[in-house]
């Protein structure tokens, strides 16, 4: 789900705003309800889980098959330790939020993991871009965010019932700069198509007086 931040009149767009309008021009983006309810689902149990909320909850038969593959993926990775889940990160220099799914610290070595978990079949080329991507600019917004924890790998672990394990997958590093600006460019070229008289834009496709300030979710 795309989303947006508000800090008092400014709106400050969430990397998932940004992918969908960079990603809308290269094919359809189809998931149904069903699917959408069931990832939503699992990352809210495994957010559960991280943080030791799973106790006296119930669960559906979907999900306690997807926790399986999560459980013996934290098997596999216990030199991972978990640090956070779900935070909200800024970049005040973009003007960019996001919501990465999870950090750890890989003990041996000596480094930060930031985690995507994605409830989907084997991936094409155009999902694994995207969330690739999607990544690269979380890792970007938590270099300015949190410069104190240096993160060396990036995964996408990938949990789907028609398979019988958790896939990892490495994201290699690459620099999302020219992917944020572009990005930015198309969702103020959206508001500006919306609010023309409202929305005051320079040469480049910006709000003309940039973005301070730290954002607040928006419901």
């Amino acid at each position: 789900m795309a989303r947006v931040y508000q800090e008092g009149i400014r709106f400050y767009p969430s990397v998932t705003a940004l992918l969908a309008r960079l990603f809308k021009y290269m094919g359809p983006q189809v998931l149904n309800d069903d699917a959408l309810r069931a990832g939503t689902a699992m990352h809210n149990a495994i957010e559960d889980r991280l943080k030791g909320r799973c106790q006296g909850k119930k669960y559906s038969a979907e999900v306690e098959a997807d926790l399986v593959m999560f459980d013996a993926w934290r098997l596999a990775h216990k030199h991972f330790e978990y640090v956070w889940s779900e935070q909200a990160a800024y970049s005040t220099y973009f003007g960019i939020v996001g919501t990465p799914d999870a950090l750890f610290y890989d003990t041996i070595h000596k480094h930060y993991v930031l985690v995507d978990w994605k409830r989907a079949k084997p991936m094409w080329q155009e999902s694994y871009t995207k969330y690739g991507w999607q990544l690269r600019m979380y890792r970007k917004i938590l270099q300015e965010f949190a410069p104190d924890q240096y993160i060396g790998r990036m995964l996408i672990v990938r949990i789907h019932p028609a398979s019988d394990r958790a896939q990892t997958i490495d994201v290699p590093w690459e620099d999302p700069t020219s992917q944020i600006d572009e990005g930015l460019k198309l969702y103020h070229a959206d508001l500006y198509k919306i609010y023309p008289s409202d929305y005051e834009m320079d040469s480049d496709g910006y709000e003309s007086d940039g973005y301070e300030s730290t954002p607040k979710p928006m419901e």
